[in-house]
């Protein structure tokens, strides 16, 4: 099956969760390899979700990020949610 195109809206979102994911990262003094470790993804998928290059990461990616960040999911859906970035 081939790969399927994302659309302007979905890699405007991915790019508002990787700089919501980035502050939340920032605001705990956290380093990229530091939460990479914590949420068991690697630090090149975790720079390149932050960098906005990824438009629909997996849901348990970031799930993961999230929770070794000690929020909930819900904290980085809700702040997207309404917004047209």
């Amino acid at each position: 099956m081939p790969k399927r195109k994302t659309t302007s809206q979905e890699r405007k979102r991915g790019a508002a969760l990787g700089r919501a994911l980035k502050a939340e990262r920032e605001a705990k003094n956290r380093s990229q390899d530091q939460l990479a470790r914590g949420a068991d993804v690697s630090v090149d998928n975790l720079r390149r979700i932050e960098q906005g290059r990824v438009a629909n990461p997996g849901v348990f990616t970031v799930a993961a990020i999230a929770e070794a960040l000690d929020r909930p999911l819900a904290y980085f859906v809700r702040q997207r949610r309404g917004r047209r970035s």
